[in-house]
Parts: C-alpha cells; sequence; structure tokens
C-alpha cells in the first residue's frame, strides 16, 4: 500500500512539474508571448498618454477635450470596434464613461 502511494505522488509531481514548464515555455520563451504583447500595449499606452497628459499635474491628469484623440490614437481592441464607428460616437462613449463615474 506504501509503495503505490508513493508511486502516486511521484507522479502527480511530474504532472505538475510538466504542466508548469509547459506554461513556462508558452509564456517566457516564445517570441509571440502574452507577456510581451502586454509590455508593447503597455509601452504604447504610456508613450500616447505622455503626448496629451498635462505637465501641470506631472502627468497625472489630461484634459478631457483631448479623450477623443487620445483613444484614436491607442493601439487596441476598443479603438478597433469604435473605429467602425464615427468620430461622433466615439465621444458619446466618453460622454457615456464620464456619467458612470
Amino acid at each position: 500500500m506504501m509503495v503505490m502511494n508513493f508511486f502516486t505522488y511521484v507522479i502527480m509531481l511530474n504532472l505538475f512539474l510538466l504542466v508548469t514548464l509547459k506554461e513556462y515555455d508558452d509564456f517566457y520563451t516564445k517570441t509571440e508571448n502574452p507577456i510581451e504583447k502586454f509590455n508593447e500595449i503597455l509601452d504604447n499606452f504610456k508613450h500616447t498618454w505622455n503626448k496629451y497628459s498635462n505637465e501641470a499635474d506631472s502627468g497625472y491628469r489630461m484634459n478631457s477635450n483631448q479623450l477623443t484623440s487620445f483613444l484614436i490614437e491607442l493601439e487596441g481592441d476598443i479603438v478597433k470596434t469604435m473605429r467602425k464607428d464615427s468620430i461622433e460616437s466615439i465621444k458619446k462613449y466618453i460622454s457615456e464613461l464620464k456619467f458612470s463615474l
């Protein structure tokens, strides 16, 4: 009975290691991995934010009039869906955001 439990633990440990190594391979060693994609999106956001943020507030705020231009310049899923519509729909989306806050 003891030997059976030992083999079960060894098999489960090997499965755990296999899954862990597989996930490591997927997330870190491939050139197109989610972490690299996130870093690209974050860099793009920071670069665009710095263009539109106020220097008087040390970059913490943006004028609400520039929010439409900011969203249009961003590259992402929200912008792709909004670009199918017009600028007016983007302004409507922004006004809905203001009221929901």
